[in-house]
């Protein structure tokens, strides 16, 4: 039973990461942002981004500042529009 119970958490765990991949790919898409552009507001370097959009999950303490950076963009861009 423990196992069944880890494998539970694992996939909320898996879901959460690909909707935080899936908000990055849509944001990038929206604000037609290049992955340079995005890593540079994030403090890492663009292959940092690719590798997070790709396989690597994301530290929760980076997924907080994304969200923060995702929404004073969406912000901005929404005075822009």
């Amino acid at each position: 039973m423990p196992e069944m119970a880890c494998q539970i958490f694992l996939n909320a765990k898996n879901a959460r990461m690909d909707e935080m991949k899936s908000s990055i790919r849509k944001f990038l898409a929206l604000t037609k942002m290049t992955r340079d552009e995005f890593a540079d507001l994030c403090g890492v370097s663009k292959s940092q981004v690719d590798k997070w959009l790709s396989t690597v999950p994301i530290p929760r303490a980076r997924q907080r500042l994304i969200i923060r950076i995702m929404k004073e963009e969406y912000a901005k861009h929404a005075r822009l529009v």
